[in-house]
């Protein structure tokens, strides 16, 4: 490791009145949720539901300005008996968020009313949020 500094000075009168630095700005926080999460794994009253390949294309993207998008990608599978292809839709959804210590709430734009309350936490690369639905249905 090398490190080098260079240091000049020159005297000059000392002023009586030195004009001070200004503080350090303090750096605005990011959120940890700031970014973009994929859909890895689904519990639903705590057994584990499969993913399809089309599902893991889910994403939920959180931007630094409380505005969030959610993209659910759905397997349907074709009724067309002349196209042999299924089909991987998705939807996309504009949200606002906001957020406190463990909660995580997600509102549609445009829509009040819609809204969803998460608990979560996130480490290093995951994102766990778990919805509690009226009849005590846990989502994982």
């Amino acid at each position: 490791m090398f490190s080098l500094a260079l240091v000049a000075c020159d005297k000059q009168k000392e002023d009586p009145n030195p004009e001070l630095p200004a503080p350090p700005k303090p750096e605005a926080s990011v959120s940890p949720l700031v970014g973009e999460w994929r859909l890895v794994k689904l519990e639903e009253n705590g057994y584990e539901t499969k993913i399809e390949n089309c599902n893991r294309k889910s994403s939920l993207v959180f931007g630094a300005d409380q505005t969030a998008t959610r993209t659910t990608y759905q397997y349907t599978p074709n009724t067309d008996p002349n196209d042999a292809k299924d089909a991987c839709n998705y939807l996309v959804e504009a949200l606002t968020y906001t957020t406190t210590l463990q909660q995580l709430v997600l509102q549609s734009v445009g829509k009040a009313t819609d809204t969803e309350a998460y608990t979560y936490s996130v480490t290093t690369d995951t994102l766990v949020m778990v919805y509690t639905n009226r009849a005590g249905g846990v989502q994982t």
